[in-house]
């Protein structure tokens, strides 16, 4: 019977595997599934999107990256052994990949992510002995990179990508094998009802490169002192106390502005994370053309934002070159580069028959790109 090994070095990219196993799931008893990723992140919430599988318990779930084998050994034996492991080409022998990894070569190998570098050489060693792999590529530049190019193009390597826009740039680039997996199943009932004070979600720890945060300050100021619109409240869902997350919260306390935020202080589990994204009434994605930062996202690198909006059901107000794009046109509500406050005063005045005409559509957006998503993945594991 054939195995599939999903793999996610990282202590990231976590929000896929959901979708990963459910897809998955559907054309192979769910006891020839094995996980390997971060077991805390696992312990954290994660499990709780895949309790409705009846055996996820046979699921191996451990460190990839973690072993006891060097423990086990006096440094000068370890340290030649560790060379003589390298020379040989193999991944480093704590790898718990490379020790659990003893299948027929018909086996699937699912990487969840190859970056940084040493995770395109684990992947390389696997595809050089023959193994089927699977890879999703979360940035499309790295087609540019002979080594990322190199490896991507062989034979026993299937490639997938998260949105429509990063496959027409790999194809542009003269890369014909990339398929769509839409990460948007995350085992919820969705919320249909809307709060007394609208409420928007911003996601992820703050970071300058990835959105915009100036533009939403000033778009706050503007609706709360200039169009005395009050009835709202931004929630940035991630970790708040990064350096730039210390700025931004001490800009907001210079403007005032204060009792139209929630932080939060800590990293967020993924049940605690969902919850209060699912909470809110529209999401923000915060990319715009106005700084070359956020330039990758409008070329080869698909905003978590969009593949979560449409997962939750949430409408999201994005840049409108961001909103064709990413083909969300007519169900997004969309802005122009300096034009954030005037969308989210459109938001907060949506009439309740146009918002729930928008989720509809949304909704069967949703339900399209998943089945893309499945009949890809059933080709490949039928190949």
């Amino acid at each position: 019977m054939k195995k599939i090994k999903i793999v996610e070095y990282n202590r990231y990219h976590y929000e896929l595997l959901p979708t990963w196993i459910q897809l998955i799931s559907s054309f192979t008893p769910i006891d020839n599934i094995c996980l390997f990723m971060y077991p805390g992140l696992a312990r954290k919430g994660l499990s709780s999107f895949f309790s409705q599988l009846p055996n996820f318990r046979s699921i191996f779930v451990t460190d990839p990256s973690r072993g006891i084998v060097l423990r086990m050994l006096r440094l000068p034996i370890a340290l030649l052994l560790r060379g003589f492991i390298r020379f040989k080409g193999y991944p480093d022998i704590n790898d718990q990949v490379f020790l659990k990894v003893r299948g027929p070569k018909k086996d699937l190998l699912v990487f969840n992510s190859i970056e940084p570098q040493n995770l395109l050489k684990k992947a390389e060693f696997f595809a050089g002995k023959g193994y089927r792999i699977v890879v999703v590529l979360h940035n499309g530049n790295l087609i540019h990179n002979n080594s990322y190019r190199l490896f991507l193009q062989r034979p026993n390597v299937y490639v997938f990508v998260l949105s429509g826009m990063v496959k027409k740039y790999l194809q542009k680039a003269g890369f014909q094998k990339a398929n769509l997996f839409a990460p948007q199943y995350f085992n919820y009932k969705p919320r249909n009802d809307i709060s007394e004070r609208i409420s928007f979600a911003v996601q992820g720890s703050v970071f300058f490169d990835r959105r915009n945060y100036d533009s939403l300050i000033n778009a706050i100021n503007f609706l709360v002192n200039r169009n005395n619109e009050t009835n709202f409240l931004v929630k940035i869902i991630g970790n708040s106390m990064t350096d730039h997350g210390k700025i931004i919260r001490e800009e907001i306390l210079k403007k005032q502005i204060e009792g139209f935020f929630v932080f939060f202080d800590y990293f967020l589990d993924y049940n605690e994370f969902y919850n209060e994204f699912d909470s809110c009434d529209y999401v923000l994605a915060l990319q715009d053309r106005m700084s070359i930062m956020y330039s990758p996202y409008f070329e080869y690198k698909c905003s978590s934002t969009i593949n979560q909006s449409l997962g939750f059901n949430k409408i999201a107000i994005l840049h409108e070159e961001q909103s064709i794009l990413n083909g969300l046109e007519g169900i997004s509500i969309t802005y122009r580069d300096g034009q954030l406050a005037e969308a989210m005063s459109h938001a907060l005045k949506q009439p309740v028959e146009d918002r729930e005409l928008m989720k509809a559509m949304i909704k069967e957006r949703r339900k399209h790109l998943l089945k893309i998503s499945r009949e890809n993945v059933e080709r490949v594991l039928n190949e």
